[in-house]
């Protein structure tokens, strides 16, 4: 495979392969939930779980992780902002509003990441990325517009609760 065709192939892969997983994630996690596991605890397996997997994979293709203290902090903070909390908040939703809206929520982050970026001038939001993020936006909706029937709004709380899940990740 030539790097210009890569360069096509290779992110449009990995937006699938990560889509696959974010949605076998929410479903498995009913499932878990159903049986009788609490959120906090299914998150805190599926993170450290991760953890494990990411520090295998580091050390096998000799990626160096800095142990340094601040480093440290820094992983803590990222890890529990972007990553911990959205899986708490997802796994303690996941039951009074289903999976379909959880499912959105994650979907949201890219754009409010990209969005919020924007604002406080991380990155500039040029004609390209608005209509990115705007396809993008407008591909999630065509997707889940038969699901939304599914979503329980009249758990308002709950409902509010999981707009912690794009804001935390972004």
């Amino acid at each position: 495979m030539t790097l210009e065709r890569q360069q096509i192939v290779l992110p449009l892969l990995l937006l699938v392969v990560c889509s696959f997983l974010l949605a076998s994630k929410v479903m498995v996690a009913k499932a878990a939930i159903f049986s009788g596991l609490m959120p906090f605890q299914l998150a805190t397996l599926g993170n450290v779980g991760a953890a494990v997997v990411l520090l295998a994979l580091a050390r096998l293709t000799r990626q160096a992780i800095s142990w340094q203290r601040r480093h440290l902090a820094h992983y803590v903070v990222l890890g529990t902002n972007s990553f911990a909390v959205p899986t708490v908040v997802a796994y303690m939703i996941l039951d009074p509003v289903g999976p379909a809206y959880v499912w959105l929520l994650y979907a949201l982050s890219p754009v409010l990441t990209m969005t919020l970026a924007a604002i406080v001038g991380l990155e500039r939001l040029t004609p390209g990325r608005t209509v990115g993020i705007l396809s993008g936006f407008a591909g999630m909706v065509a997707l889940v517009q038969q699901r939304i029937v599914g979503i329980d709004f009249s758990a308002t709380g709950w409902v509010f609760l999981g707009l912690t899940i794009p804001l935390a990740a972004a």
